[in-house]
């Protein structure tokens, strides 16, 4: 009964009230009840329509986001000369007034967005040339109320955490179509948090879980031939994360506590780095974590040559602090900070940021805008130039180059 007091009293009560104003529920949340005013910084651009393709500049990247309100997935494109503009003839495929539990862009090939009310996975395939989605046939597939949603590095499989029930449900993914078949044996009950955060190490062995205000993270194991999840032995590991992510190498596993003291008294001002047994999926801390921070993180990001971290950060008062970047070192997990780190007068609410696939590019998503820093990819520094587009809505999103 655990699960269902938690979906069905907690969701009502925190989800469906930040849905009538306007506020994402993914989003910290003492930043989105405090300093973030959930209202559009300027008209926006819509998902439909548009205004054709900037004066023939080339595209660089699709941006693809969830109207929860209107029941709509909506498109925006940033070009090679670093603007926003609307994909021209973009149609939003619709959906039922729900609430979206996430986004996730597959192989840069297929999108999918799982609901939580309807209990479904929305599959879409991405045409690069104009930025359309077509439905995968099969679509809708049933699925889970959750909140979590992830797939492994070659795209084989997709993991979608339900709320309900404290499982995971897995699919195969059709590396031709889209499609979704469920995994003999899924949904996957395990013990530990519930999944709000899900991530696969890069090597695609293993799948790790970890929820807000959770006190452990817990690991499975993934066939590589069927998909099928089985508890990591030791697992859930009693780390304190709220927040966690794998890195390319497949050997790191690095989260957050998300312990900022607003609204309390505990502070953690630290990066936490595990080591991943690449027999078994056991995580333990490396040498020296974990590691101090400037600021205490809420969230964290790791660009996609596994090199660097990168935290959203807060400080007692609700206020949010720079962005901060560290390096991880390959052979030993070590985290230093990276030259120029906290960086200053870049994003006042970075919000839920994603990199596109290169790693140049951090798009990042605070309350009704879209906003991209420039990534170094040799030395982590992060600077901005690309000036940010106001959207209609701030739900689930996802970014693939064109």
């Amino acid at each position: 009964m655990r699960a269902k007091s938690r979906f069905f009293v907690l969701l009502p009560a925190i989800v469906v009230a930040m849905l009538l104003t306007g506020c994402s529920y993914r989003y910290k949340c003492s930043t989105t009840f405090g300093s973030s005013s959930c209202t559009p910084s300027g008209g926006g651009i819509g998902g439909g329509g548009g205004n054709g393709g900037g004066g023939g500049a080339s595209l660089a990247a699709f941006v693809y986001y969830a109207d929860d309100n209107a029941g709509t997935i909506n498109a925006i494109s940033l070009d090679t000369t670093s603007n926003f503009l609307p994909i021209s003839g973009f149609a939003s495929p619709t959906f039922t007034s729900d609430i979206d539990g996430g986004m996730k862009i597959v192989n840069s090939k297929f999108l999918y967005l799982n609901l939580i009310i309807a209990g479904e996975v929305l599959a879409y395939s991405i045409n690069h040339t104009d930025g359309s989605l077509t439905p995968v046939v099969g679509g809708p597939f049933v699925g889970p109320a959750g909140i979590s949603i992830a797939s492994d590095p070659a795209g084989k499989f997709l993991f979608v955490g339900d709320e309900n029930g404290i499982d995971v449900w897995a699919y195969t993914i059709n590396q031709t179509t889209g499609a979704l078949s469920t995994v003999p044996g899924s949904p996957f009950a395990y013990t530990g948090p519930f999944f709000d955060r899900m991530t696969v190490d890069g090597k695609g062995k293993f799948l790790y879980g970890s929820g807000f205000q959770g006190s452990s993270v817990a690991a499975f194991s993934i066939d590589q031939s069927t998909g099928a999840l089985t508890a990591v032995p030791g697992s859930p590991f009693t780390f304190n994360i709220q927040d966690v992510k794998g890195e390319a190498s497949g050997k790191y596993l690095v989260g957050v506590s998300g312990q900022t003291g607003v609204g309390g008294t505990i502070v953690d001002d630290h990066i936490y780095v595990f080591a991943i047994d690449q027999v078994t999926g056991a995580i333990s801390q490396v040498s020296g974590s974990p590691f101090a921070t400037t600021s205490a993180p809420f969230g964290l990001v790791v660009s996609p040559n596994g090199n660097f971290v990168y935290t959203f950060n807060e400080n007692t008062g609700g206020s949010l602090d720079p962005i901060e970047g560290y390096g991880i070192n390959s052979t030993t997990g070590a985290l230093t900070a990276v030259t120029g780190s906290p960086f200053t007068g870049l994003l006042p609410y970075p919000g839920i940021c994603f990199f596109e696939e290169t790693g140049t590019e951090l798009f990042c998503h605070p309350d009704f805008d879209f906003s991209v820093l420039n990534a170094n990819v040799t030395t982590g520094t992060m600077t901005q130039t690309i000036t940010g587009q106001g959207v209609s809505s701030n739900f689930s999103y996802a970014v693939t180059d064109q």
